[in-house]
């Protein structure tokens, strides 16, 4: 029996909102991936290869792979019956484990932050095991948006456990942003004269990425409670597409500060030049932590940087020595 023409106007009109809504989050991933590429060329590809650069890679080319394929099970007619049925939990399971590599570059900045403690990246990791697991268990009984024979589109929902998909990253964001705040403010207080370019970069980019994916993970379980049965799971692609572009930035923003560094320091005589070159030596031990190998046991130089080449304010041959150390080790 046919649905009634009220019922079909409705779906027909949620399906087109979802399909729309799914074109426009690609757009801005794709948009975002062209205006980057040249930064993305000389940040990380004509640099070292690193752990960062896999989790980089694996974030920036298989999300739209996914979304890709995403996109055709929307629209083409072909996804349906049982190959949607089994389509929809392979769309949800590359969800939470390319989600999870979003969430392992935030964890490995701040055990990087932490001067590499493990206590801290064993924490942060249980935080994140449990949102994959969480995640996993409430997408497993996932299903196809059922839709009138009429409507074209192969598009994943779930039950109520649904919302784990959002609220597990919620959760971990929440711990990875605490202890940002955290450590940033001992870095701060020591400081006492200010803080270098590349903690006021780690703090605002945290700051930015955590306003923007809480607000989205929290407007999907919001809109999943409250929409009607057929538009609960219309931000789910959203937040991963906007956890994918925030990520994305987070990296290739960290990376530029070498590039800014080396300009502004260069151009600089003197006992100016002296005084910043401790700075910069600074820097250079917490980026080499920061973004070299992501979690690597490298040296914890930040807080133990020697005084005594500075102690006359000149630049001397043994200070340069240990600039082309750190230096070298920047990726």
């Amino acid at each position: 029996m046919s649905a009634p023409p009220e019922s079909l106007d409705t779906a027909a009109a949620h399906l087109l909102a979802a399909k729309y809504f799914q074109l426009a989050g690609y757009a801005m991933l794709i948009f975002d991936h062209l205006i980057t590429f040249g930064d993305e060329v000389e940040r990380i590809w004509k640099r070292k290869f690193t752990g960062a650069t896999v989790l980089f890679a694996l974030n920036r080319y298989l999300t739209p792979v996914q979304f890709a394929l995403i996109l055709d099970a929307f629209h083409n007619p072909a996804w349906e019956g049982e190959s949607c049925t089994k389509y929809v939990s392979f769309e949800g399971f590359c969800t939470v484990a390319l989600v999870g590599v979003c969430e392992m570059v935030m964890i490995l900045r701040i055990y990087a932050l932490y001067d590499c403690k493990l206590p801290i990246l064993a924490v942060l990791s249980t935080v994140l095991v449990a949102q994959i697991i969480v995640g996993a268990y409430g997408i497993h009984n996932g299903f196809p948006v059922p839709l009138p024979p009429q409507l074209v589109g192969c598009i994943f929902t779930g039950h109520t456990l649904f919302a784990a998909l959002w609220f597990g990253p919620l959760v971990t964001d929440v711990f990875i942003f605490s202890f940002t705040l955290w450590r940033t403010k001992a870095y701060f207080t020591r400081r006492g004269r200010g803080s270098t370019p590349t903690i006021e970069l780690f703090v605002r980019d945290g700051v930015m990425y955590f306003m923007v994916i809480f607000s989205v993970n929290f407007l999907n379980i919001l809109i999943y409670i409250f929409a009607v049965e057929d538009l609960k799971a219309i931000g789910a692609s959203f937040s991963q597409l906007m956890t994918s572009v925030m990520i994305s930035r987070l990296v290739l923003n960290l990376r530029s500060v070498g590039q800014s560094r080396d300009e502004l320091y260069d151009t600089q005589p003197g006992m100016q030049f002296a005084t910043n070159r401790r700075s910069r030596r600074e820097e250079d031990t917490f980026m080499t932590r920061t973004i070299g190998d992501l979690g690597g046991e490298l040296k914890s130089g930040f807080y133990d940087t020697d005084d005594s080449h500075w102690d006359d304010g000149q630049h001397t041959d043994t200070v340069e020595s240990d600039q082309n150390i750190e230096l070298s080790r920047v990726p």
